[in-house]
């Protein structure tokens, strides 16, 4: 919430996290394959190779640093046009100070990368060339494979396809929405010190009260930014979908995989472009948990395979079946929320365009002469230092890109249709499950003695009101002795107990309730499906 001297706390915080570290050659750039600092590695088969932590300049970029990171063989030049050997290069994203962490190929036969030494560049400048302050890590890993390599279902090499689609459009989306929420806050900013603190002055008498509620609120922990946790959503989202891309499978499959999602985020406001904003972020935290879930159930089936498991290779696929049709009708809210953000980018009373048109105006003044002595003197009034001003001053120059309300709206309806493009390959890739499924059950090797849970659904509900989940459709070769319910998302199954039962819910959410069941082996399984509770308001 925006009170008392909001601005002045906006400005200071955008000088101290935003500050860049200066280049000065290429040594601040590091690449290590696990947390122990290993420089060297070598992958098998359906293995992806992931930079576990690396760091890039602050070069040639504003908002992020940002590289496109190269696979090749031998050891380039300056000078040297680049190529990736997988075809396309990798575009990562660093956090502060450079930090990224990143998948840049995939092993046969999943990928496309097979054995050899493999050097890796990072094309700071995102040029195509090698230049002076790109980073050359030579023979940086290495690819042994089998002589025989295992299969993969051709329904799951689509579905990396479109996962690296629907990261790719996420990411772009996420770019825009948060140049131009960092551009309105400049130009608000700049703004209140051109006005040599009216801005400031305005607020006290109506908003002293809220005021000093909201600092309680902040000292305990309490207040989150609706608009930051919207977008803490969608990074965790597009990681999940990268991970679906990568997807090597996971020798540790003897585990079962569970749902946990996040709390929803309360918009705090009814600002139509905000609520639309946390709408979708709230959105991406069932994309993000799904994505997830079904991630582990990818690399788990994959790994059961691997080991000739078939017990476990049947409840990793049912796991697929089950998520991978959730996804889809996930991916259809998802691209409401969409929808909906659009329409309110569209009849919104801000100036959109106007914000980068403004803040250049501006820039181009304090980057010509810096701030007037008025202004530089209510800074330091204010408790600003020298230092601090400077600091300012540099990141308002920085702001030198544009976002435009049809970018904004563009990358939105890129979004839609990559996840107009992955739903019926999703409804594919759980008809290949069902497959597979009465495959593996009729395999001999097969003791199929694991029960199949069975969550029923989809359901929906008022808040307040019992919502009656039905799981007496599960089956079991032995009697199923427990039937036990998450109804709160948090990943265990203590909620409710019994083949039928009816809880509450307190608020409007839409997710997703999971059920495990146990036979007399002891041997358990987990189903899920979707929720709606709507608000009682409605």
């Amino acid at each position: 919430m925006r009170r008392l001297l909001l601005v002045l706390l906006l400005i200071v915080t955008l000088v101290t996290p935003f500050a860049r570290p200066v280049p000065v050659d290429a040594a601040g750039q590091e690449l290590y394959w696990d947390d122990d600092g290993t420089t060297f590695a070598t992958f098998s088969a359906n293995e992806h190779v992931t930079i576990v932590f690396g760091t890039i300049l602050f070069a040639c970029d504003f908002f992020y640093p940002t590289a496109d990171v190269y696979v090749v063989q031998g050891t380039p030049t300056v000078g040297d046009t680049l190529t990736d050997v997988n075809g396309k290069q990798n575009t990562v994203f660093g956090a502060t100070g450079g930090l990224f962490s990143d998948t840049i190929a995939i092993t046969k036969p999943s990928g496309t990368l097979g054995n050899g030494r493999y050097t890796v560049v990072y094309d700071e400048c995102q040029d195509g060339k090698l230049d002076a302050i790109d980073a050359v890590f030579t023979d940086a890993f290495e690819v042994v494979l089998p002589s025989t390599l295992p299969p993969i279902d051709p329904a799951i090499v689509t579905l990396k396809s479109d996962a690296d689609q629907l990261a790719t459009r996420m990411q772009t989306a996420l770019n825009l929405l948060e140049m131009y929420e960092e551009y309105q806050e400049l130009q608000s900013a700049i703004e209140c010190i051109k006005s040599l603190g009216d801005c400031i002055i305005s607020m006290i008498v109506d908003e002293i009260t809220g005021a000093v509620i909201d600092k309680i609120k902040e000292l305990l922990g309490l207040t989150v930014d609706p608009k930051v946790a919207a977008r803490d959503a969608a990074v965790d989202t597009i990681s999940h979908w990268k991970g679906i891309a990568a997807d090597p499978p996971d020798p540790a499959s003897q585990q079962h995989t569970v749902i946990e999602r996040a709390t929803p985020t309360d918009p705090q406001t009814d600002d139509p472009l905000v609520t639309a904003e946390v709408a979708l972020g709230n959105a991406h935290l069932n994309e993000a948990a799904l994505a997830e879930a079904l991630l582990h159930a990818l690399e788990r089936y994959q790994g059961a395979v691997a080991a000739a498991d078939g017990d476990w290779a049947l409840v990793h696929a049912r796991d697929i079946q089950t998520f991978s049709t959730l996804m889809a009708g996930q991916l259809e809210q998802s691209s409401a929320a969409a929808g909906d953000l659009i329409i309110a980018l569209t009849v919104t009373t801000r100036n959109v365009d106007g914000v980068s048109t403004a803040l250049t105006a501006d820039r181009q003044r304090i980057v010509a002469s810096g701030f007037f002595p008025d202004e530089e003197r209510l800074l330091l009034n204010l408790g600003m230092t020298q230092g601090d001003v400077d600091v300012l001053r540099s990141r308002i120059a920085g702001a030198t890109g544009t976002v435009t309300e049809s970018e904004l709206i563009n990358a939105l309806t890129d979004l839609i249709v990559a996840n107009s493009a992955a739903i019926p390959n999703l409804h594919a890739l759980a008809a290949d499950m069902a497959v597979i499924i009465d495959g593996v059950l009729a395999d001999p090797s097969t003791a199929g003695d694991f029960p199949a849970a069975n969550a029923s659904g989809p359901y929906d509900g008022v808040e307040g009101d019992a919502i009656t989940l039905i799981g007496s459709a599960s089956t079991s070769l032995s009697a199923i002795v427990a039937y036990d319910w998450d109804v709160d998302g948090d990943g265990a199954f203590d909620d409710a107990s019994g083949p039928v039962v009816a809880p509450t819910f307190p608020a409007a959410f839409d997710g997703y309730v999971g059920l495990r069941v146990t036979n007399s082996a002891g041997l358990t399984s987990t189903s899920y499906a979707a929720l709606s509770v709507s608000s009682a308001n409605d």
